[in-house]
């Protein structure tokens, strides 16, 4: 077996060392040898195309080429050349716990590539930006939930500058029956500390029954201009008529459930986009397949009820539409199709009264 080696980078040689680890024996027991052939022959693939991105400058896709090589085939050269293309595309956190982690692995294998890794540790430590940020004292810590661009930072981070790769990050704070709280942190490449203060969450409260019943001026029933009774109790609308009608409501109601889950459905793409449009593991951030994965279920979930939500409320309106029309008539009647977008349903509805 041979492995991508770091030699001094700046000469960017392409020898190979031979190494050998425990994963790797495991990996051989457990595949068969043409799979391990295919699996580093992919690692070499990747890690030479990440070569010609670094000659062309081009950082940020030749890291996530190292990345995938790494990942296919983890060796020593692998984590140091990946280590200096995160440095040279201004991730210094990044870079810098990727070197850290090549000092672990060369110490373990006695590697004398140890030297090189301390020194870049060393070089990148004064220069590290971080981030920290400050929860309530009143927090209970076993109920807020904090992420920073949707990985989880936990208790023991609160409080403490943590070195971060420069950029913008989104802080997102949560906890049971509160609102949740979104801000941003701008991280400077000045080796400065931001410091975001989380504020006293406020308190969901859940509408009262009453608020609960009375329908609200802006949302309109799906099911309204059913006919009534008249005043002097007897029906102005046959068996047949009445039951057109809960059909045609009842068909609102799917229509405008198949409209909310198809708005939810890309709202979830796009959210997956913003991450990873391809949604390749090769292409995606390193770290970011798994909301990537989340967000494509989700999106496929609401597309069902969507189209299930369609289907039936197409089906039960035009049926209803169907009894209607052919119900016998006690009076002239008048229907009308009108489309309603609220806060609080979006659909069809079919209304109508005799007369």
């Amino acid at each position: 077996m041979t492995e991508r080696v770091a030699t001094p980078l700046v000469e960017r040689t392409r020898a190979r060392w031979p190494a050998f680890s425990a994963l790797t024996v495991v990996c051989c027991v457990a595949l068969p040898a043409a799979a391990q052939d295919e699996i580093k022959a992919a690692a070499t693939s990747a890690f030479d195309q990440a070569e010609q991105l670094m000659t062309a400058r081009k950082f940020a896709d030749a890291c996530l080429k190292y990345a995938e090589s790494q990942r296919l085939d983890p060796q020593l050269g692998t984590l140091l050349h990946l280590a200096d293309c995160l440095e040279q595309n201004g991730q210094t956190a990044s870079a810098w716990a990727a070197f850290r982690e090549a000092q672990e692995v060369a110490e373990k294998r006695s590697d004398p590539r140890r030297s090189l890794a301390d020194e870049r540790v060393t070089k990148l430590t004064p220069h590290l930006s971080k981030l920290q940020i400050n929860v309530p004292k009143s927090a209970e810590p076993s109920s807020l939930h904090i992420e920073r661009d949707h990985v989880v930072v936990g208790s023991a981070l609160w409080g403490a500058p943590i070195p971060t790769d420069p950029g913008t990050h989104t802080i997102t704070v949560s906890a049971p029956a509160h609102r949740t709280w979104t801000g941003s942190a701008i991280v400077r490449a000045d080796g400065s500390t931001a410091v975001v203060d989380v504020p006293e969450l406020e308190v969901e409260v859940p509408p009262s029954p009453e608020a609960s019943a009375t329908p609200k001026a802006s949302a309109i029933s799906p099911i309204q201009g059913v006919p009534r009774a008249d005043a002097q109790g007897g029906s102005t609308m046959s068996t047949q008529s009445v039951l057109g009608w809960s059909a045609v409501g009842l068909g609102a109601v799917g229509l405008g459930v198949g409209v909310i889950f198809e708005f939810k459905r890309a709202s979830k793409l796009s959210s997956r986009d913003e991450i990873c449009a391809s949604g390749d593991p090769a292409e995606c951030p390193p770290g970011s397949q798994a909301r990537v994965d989340e967000l494509t279920n989700e999106a496929r979930s609401a597309a069902t009820v969507a189209t299930v939500g369609f289907i039936a409320g197409g089906v039960l309106a035009a049926g209803g539409v169907a009894l209607l029309l052919t119900a016998p008539k006690q009076g002239a009647s008048e229907v009308a199709l009108t489309p309603v977008v609220s806060p609080h349903f979006q659909g069809l509805v079919l209304s109508g009264h005799a007369f």
